[in-house]
């Protein structure tokens, strides 16, 4: 799998709250979360996908996922990573 799904939100010009769901991967991976004053929270929800490949692109730091079969526990904003889905459990992303 080569595509990735990148998440790009001007942090200074968000001063209160974004939220999105139901955006999905080209391999049919559904996201769900919000970014509000500079946090994000991201659920990763499998609907049958083995793997996912993400870029989460923030201001800067870390960000951290939980949930996975396979995968790193933290990585940097704007990073390519791959994740490997424990079954149909979602992988969660925040900062």
């Amino acid at each position: 799998m080569r595509s990735a799904v990148a998440f790009s939100v001007l942090t200074v010009l968000v001063k209160e709250r974004v939220a999105f769901k139901g955006l999905y991967t080209p391999n049919g991976v559904s996201v769900d979360g919000n970014l509000e004053r500079g946090k994000m929270r991201a659920v990763l929800n499998p609907n049958g996908a083995e793997r996912v490949r993400i870029k989460v692109s923030t201001a800067e730091g870390t960000i951290r996922a939980k949930g996975q079969k396979e995968g790193v526990d933290g990585f940097l904003a704007g990073e390519i990573t791959e994740f490997v889905f424990e079954g149909e459990q979602p992988i969660v992303l925040y900062n």
